[in-house]
């Protein structure tokens, strides 16, 4: 049967979603078609408004009317993110020192990211009317391609390198990106159609179009133009699999030939423009300097200002006082008939380091946050779309938002195709985060008491809980990096950090085993228990009655023991601090942070019950969000009291964190745990002999970081605080590939729990395969890129140059245990679902032997790296222990399958470690900025490209899907 085209007619959602297209959504196809239209330069607020502004304004404005009376509906996760981004502006707005211009820039700027996107996502509802918006960017893109190409041909474009052939559409030369931004969302439109679609005339016509889109693209002569469509094309196509890449590479290649060998066009500004962006890794042209130098004093602004940012519109300021001496402080553009234009730098053509330097990692986190959340959530319905047309529509929108991801790389919002960056985000939130007719909600939640099925329904719950729990455990993470930055700024690396540092070796402890740890691995399989067989006695056989039987058990006896283990803490200060740190330069620092910090552990205790059932009845969100409250606490306090109290602000932070951790689940644990009404005196499905093993065992995993700081206190002043920040950055990709892994362990538990040990052998076995492949690279580009990423993160403020050095040369021997350190989560989760068992104690006590052991002879020889060395080693042999003891056999692990797994990577891990010390050195001119994503992303890509070749990660094709719910 044939397709029907992307317009036409499909059943629409239930609820308020009306039949067919209606006026709201041509309404955004009208805002599309309006950028095309020469308007007149007026100015508002130092913005220039165009007609596609003034629409934009007026559908905001009756869908606000819209949604007040109940017409509309916003997703709910459209709304957090978006809520977000315009919390961190406003932040921003206040702390600038011009108000009036920051004012005007919090408009433009919640326009662009906020209003529009909620408007488009609140009425463009369903996949056929994003089919219509989405042909509106492609007659736009045609429009301007026409216009650019004409130009081009008759020397009427824009001038560069002194002719006046570069396409710029109707936008004019001081526009010099918005042709090309919109010809590229249109050629992304047809290529997603013409590798979805089914019907053989519709892939002939798109094909046909995204051919012709590619001549004005060349024409425009954007470098990054190119670069962000390239990577899509070659995203986009992956679809079709080895076979339609090769296919669509030839008709680029004839194309090519035809334009250039055969008439003779672009040959020689094309050819200048490529040679020019490959030249500008080691030998940047005047341009490309300009950009580097911006990137600079972005960088160096918000080096001054990291949390809240400078302030909106704050960039061109203070541009002058942080850039270096070689910027140009403007630029030239000419025209026929526009004439000579000098255009003043006034950006950094970066919008991620514009919004870093003005809004700070606020604002930064929730701009990449958005942008993170609208693609992950395409992508989740693209695999899971059932029909070819809601396929290409998803594609379609994805390649847009990946298109505008990395241009932004390059370029910055302002000028005329500003509103379609607002409309390409609400299309996305729309069809990423909605739910799909029929498909429930697609949430973070699974049905407690019932057990997940083994088809599409429960891979679809993982994937989401998965992304969900990425972003939320990213934040968090990104948050103890600023945390962690703020404590280098403002205190450096001295007496005075390592003095807190001690004292929070106890909340750090207390997160393992109260949280991470111990408490999850107990209180999981005995919720999972609860919920698969009522409490033998009880007067029914409700799972309700059973949970209610373990929370009446287990939280008493929890809150008490928290209470008693804090006093005892605090009155044992004194003790603990020389017993951890004996040659610390300021002991009764540490004994007075300590007691402090000592509070913390009856939240941290409370937050790790109240995770740990959550997580047993599937609901994730709430749970990821405690890394996240934590460190706000802590940064918070920071911010608050530094000048004050000093690094005793650190410490109140701990506390004030804990207490946010059990603020953020508490609505959703009261949803669903039962409180309890009484003290049981005893429990089938969870007793306290059973959590003496976990607790030992995690115990004894956290003493390497007592063994790390007893030996560091020994060496030079400082050494514990640069052991502290190279484990933070090494942990960083470990504790995002083990969400997997967080995500998976009820549903692992369950089917040890149902005696299905096959199913849990696949489970461990998929997640040994995600997880190690993640952790290995992030070994190999950490090792490789270690200098450049502590310089980055932390080397401001009292961190020197030669902490940089000494924290990354622990760093690099450091990470050599990370996959060792997933190896012993990830089989440890196995173990203990199980009956009780002290054998990853005892494994883990070898494990500690063996840290001791390298760490005390490596200290003697090597100084901190040798500690390093010793964490590597103890935790290497303590995962090598666990997966090679018979009582792992006898739990669904297979040592054999995962020594097979773990060795397929190792090619990927040897080809991307060599080319990646030759990226290293290419990019070694660039700013930190530039050049750690940049490596990263390479060593990523052909660490993913040598590991699907191997067969050590599944294809491309089959991580997209095929349509298929899998």
């Amino acid at each position: 049967m044939a397709e029907p085209p992307p317009t036409a007619t499909m059943p629409s959602s239930p609820g308020r979603a009306r039949p067919g297209v209606g006026w709201s959504t041509w309404s955004v196809a009208a805002i599309v078609l309006l950028v095309n239209l020469p308007w007149p330069h007026v100015e508002a607020g130092g913005s220039s408004v165009t007609a596609a502004d003034l629409a934009s304004l007026a559908l905001v404005t009756v869908v606000v009317a819209g949604l007040v009376a109940g017409r509309f509906d916003l997703p709910r996760p459209a709304a957090v993110v978006l809520g977000a981004l315009a919390a961190a502006a406003t932040v921003s707005a206040l702390v600038a020192t011009d108000t009036s211009a920051a004012l005007s820039g919090l408009v433009r700027y919640l326009q662009v990211f906020v209003l529009v996107p909620a408007a488009v996502a609140a009425v463009v509802r369903t996949p056929q009317r994003i089919a219509v918006v989405a042909g509106a960017f492609v007659v736009s893109g045609l429009v301007q391609g026409a216009v650019g190409v004409v130009q081009y041909l008759s020397g009427t474009g824009a001038s560069i390198g002194g002719e006046t052939v570069r396409a710029v559409g109707t936008f004019g030369a001081q526009e010099i990106m918005a042709m090309s931004a919109v010809v590229s969302f249109a050629l992304a439109v047809c290529v997603a159609g013409a590798v979805a679609l089914t019907d053989r005339r519709h892939r002939i016509v798109l094909t046909g179009l995204a051919v012709a889109l590619l001549v004005p693209l060349a024409f425009s002569l954007s470098r990054g133009s190119w670069l962000a469509s390239a990577v899509v094309l070659v995203l986009l196509l992956a679809h079709l699999g080895p076979a339609g890449l090769l296919r669509a590479a030839g008709v680029v290649t004839a194309l090519a030939v035809v334009l250039v060998g055969g008439f003779g066009l672009g040959g020689g500004e094309i050819g200048t423009r490529l040679g020019s962006a490959v030249s500008s890794v080691g030998s940047p042209d005047s341009s490309v300097g300009d950009r580097y130098h911006l990137w600079d004093t972005a960088t160096s602004i918000w080096s001054e200002h990291p949390v809240t940012g400078a302030g909106l519109r704050s960039f061109p300021e203070l541009r002058d006082g942080h850039a270096p001496l070689g910027l140009n402080s403007s630029s030239d553009t000419d025209q026929p008939g526009a004439g000579y234009v000098k255009q003043e730098l006034l950006s950094p053509h970066n919008q991620y380091l514009l919004v870093l330097s003005e809004q700070g990692l606020l604002g930064a986190t929730a701009l990449v946050g958005l942008l993170a959340t609208v693609a992950l959530g395409t992508l989740q319905r693209v695999r899971r779309s059932t029909t070819p047309t809601e396929r290409a529509v998803g594609l379609a929108v994805l390649g847009m938002v990946l298109w505008q991801a990395i241009e932004f790389l390059y370029a910055d919002t302002g000028g005329p195709t500003s509103v379609l960056v607002g409309v390409v985000v609400g299309l996305a939130a729309s069809y990423g985060l909605r739910n799909r007719p029929g498909s429930g909600a697609p949430g973070v939640t699974g049905r407690p008491g019932t057990r997940s099925g083994r088809g599409s329904g429960e891979s679809r719950m993982v994937l989401t809980a998965t992304v969900v729990s990425a972003v939320l455990i990213a934040l968090g993470s990104l948050g103890g990096v600023v945390r962690d930055l703020m404590l280098a700024s403002y205190f450096g690396a001295d007496g005075t950090t390592d003095a807190f540092l001690v004292a929070w070796t106890i909340a750090e402890s207390a997160v393992p085993l109260l949280i991470d740890g111990a408490m999850a691995l107990l209180l999981v399989p005995a919720f999972t228990r609860a919920l698969a067989v009522a409490e033998p006695g009880a007067p029914t056989s409700d799972p309700r009655a059973a949970v209610a039987g373990v929370v009446s058990y287990a939280l008493p006896r929890l809150a008490l023991g928290l209470v008693v283990v804090a006093g005892i803490v605090a009155v044992t200060a004194p003790w603990l601090v020389g017993a951890l740190a004996p040659g610390l330069a300021q002991p009764e620092l540490g004994v007075q942070a300590m007691r402090v910090v000592a509070a913390s552990l009856v939240f941290i205790g409370l937050a790790g019950f109240a995770a740990g059932a959550l997580r047993a009845h599937l609901v994730f969100g709430p749970p990821a969000a405690i890394s996240l409250a934590f460190n706000v606490g802590i940064v918070g306090s920071i911010v608050l009291f530094h000048e004050r109290l000093g690094v005793l602000s650190a410490a109140i932070g701990v506390t004030a964190g804990a207490v946010l951790m059990v603020a953020v689940q508490l609505p959703s644990y009261l949803r669903r745990i039962p409180v309890p009404r009484a003290v049981l005196v005893k429990s089938s499905l969870i007793s306290v002999g059973a959590f003496l093993p976990i607790a030992v065992y995690t115990l004894t995993r956290q003493a390497q970081v007592y063994v790390e700081r007893f030996v560091g206190s020994t060496l030079a002043e400082g050494t514990i605080s640069h052991l502290n920040y190279a484990q933070k950055i090494g942990q960083l990709p470990s504790t995002l590939a083990l969400i997997i892994a967080v995500v998976t362990f009820p549903l692992l538990a369950r089917s040890l729990v149902a005696g299905d040990a096959g199913d849990a052998r696949r489970r461990l076995e998929a997640d040994v395969r995600i997880v190690g492949a993640v952790v290995l690279l992030s070994t190999t580009f950490l090792f490789v890129f270690a200098p450049r990423v502590v310089q980055l993160l932390f080397e401001r403020g009292a961190f020197t140059a030669a902490d940089t050095a000494d924290t990354a040369a622990i760093l690099r021997i450091y990470v050599f245990g990370l996959l060792g350190q997933a190896l012993v989560e990830l089989v440890c989760r196995a173990l203990f679902t199980g009956r009780s068992t002290f054998l990853p104690a005892a494994t883990m006590g070898v494990g500690l032997v063996v840290t001791a052991v390298v760490a005390g002879i490596g200290a003697s020889v090597w100084g901190a790296p040798g500690i390093a060395a010793g964490n590597a080693a103890g935790i290497s042999v303590t995962a090598v222990g666990l997966l090679l003891a018979r009582r792992s056999r006898a739990q669904a692990i297979d040592p054999r399958a995962i020594g097979v797994i773990l060795l397929r990577l190792l090619p990927a891990v040897a080809v991307t470690a060599a080319i990646g010390v030759g990226i290293a050195s290419l990019v070694r001119g660039l700013p930190g900025i530039v050049a750690v994503p940049v490596g990263g992303t390479a060593m990523m890509v052909v660490f993913a490209a040598v590991a699907m070749a191997t067969g050590g990660l599944p294809s491309v094709r089959a991580v997209l899907g095929t349509g298929s719910a899998s």
